[in-house]
């Protein structure tokens, strides 16, 4: 795989080096997150090409892969990676949204798709001895 072959050229990047790409491999994710594009033939302000979003997220696997330990102890790294953290976790919000969401939309395409039985609001059952 490429990734191999990757992985070993970006160890040789410096700390500083492997910050500069993070930060310019962030600032491509809130480019696509703010435009709300994921065609491959996007373009950003200044006309150059962004890469799709898959090979944005293999080159930030393969980056941090290469250099995890050492951009956790590059102090300037910590904002970064901060930022990479909360653009993570709104997407996994995002995803349970819309697993939420596709369930109600195949309850919605069902023929039936209303119950034929009306489901009470609330009920009470009580049990003597």
């Amino acid at each position: 795989r490429n990734d191999v072959f990757l992985l070993e050229a970006l160890r040789w990047l410096s700390p500083s080096d492997a910050l500069l790409l993070l930060s310019r491999l962030l600032d491509l994710f809130h480019a696509y997150a703010g435009a709300w594009r994921l065609d491959s033939a996007a373009a950003d302000a200044d006309g150059w090409h962004i890469p799709a979003i898959s090979q944005l997220v293999g080159w930030t696997n393969v980056l941090l892969d290469a250099h995890a330990s050492q951009l956790l102890m590059h102090t300037p790294a910590h904002g970064p990676l901060r930022s990479l953290g909360g653009l993570v976790r709104r997407h996994v919000q995002l995803c349970g949204a819309m697993k939420g969401l596709k369930g109600y939309l195949s309850q919605a395409t069902l023929k039936q798709a209303q119950p034929i039985k009306p489901i009470p609001d609330y009920s009470v059952e009580i049990l003597e001895m």
